[in-house]
């Protein structure tokens, strides 16, 4: 799993890397990833715990001693300064990680992300109309895609940031809101 820590952020909140990385794993329900951090980094302790309660970004229902993430819950202090104005985070979901090409080879579309994450950014200009529209736009494509088969021909994420592919499936999505079906001579259905 890939973190990316956003400093500003993390100097914004005081916190360290190995404190916004923790939280932004339990943000992520990434449980798993989170447990083995605390394993292997050893400033992760319980009065970590303690300083990010005191600082108001998590609830602790842990013991004195316990380090168990499924007992820790964010604050909305944490989740208002992480989330906002992370788009690609929420492209990067919805976006397929890998198809299976005409050709019968599999290939990975999510690649190059810090690129892409800067070219979104660059894109979007902290823009949230735009970005629901995008994700839109994309939905619709997945689901085009899955609906006629033609889901090995999509593009990776580079090219589909880079050419602006939406716009293409912005004008069909507009297209496709009124579907006429013609129930023979006279009669068609909206």
């Amino acid at each position: 799993m890939i973190v990316t820590i956003d400093i500003e952020k993390m100097f914004k909140l005081g916190i360290t890397p190995d404190e916004f990385t923790l939280l932004q794993l339990i943000q992520n329900k990434a449980l798993i990833s989170a447990k083995k951090l605390i394993q292997k980094v050893p400033t992760l302790t319980p009065s970590t715990l303690v300083k990010l309660v005191e600082k108001r970004l998590i609830h602790n229902s842990n013991q004195n001693d316990e380090m168990d993430v499924n007992r820790i819950m964010l604050r909305s202090a944490f989740v208002g300064v992480v989330t906002k104005d992370d788009y690609f985070e929420e492209l990067l979901l919805e976006f397929p990680g890998k198809v299976v090409r005409p050709d019968g080879t599999g290939d990975y579309l999510k690649t190059d992300l810090n690129k892409c994450r800067k070219l979104y950014i660059q894109l979007i200009k902290k823009d949230g109309v735009l970005h629901k529209q995008i994700m839109e736009c994309l939905k619709f494509e997945i689901r085009e895609r899955h609906r006629t088969n033609k889901m090995g021909y999509m593009k990776r994420l580079p090219r589909w940031l880079a050419t602006e592919e939406w716009k293409v499936w912005q004008q069909q999505l507009g297209e496709s809101s009124v579907e006429t079906i013609d129930l023979g001579y006279g009669l068609k259905l909206e």
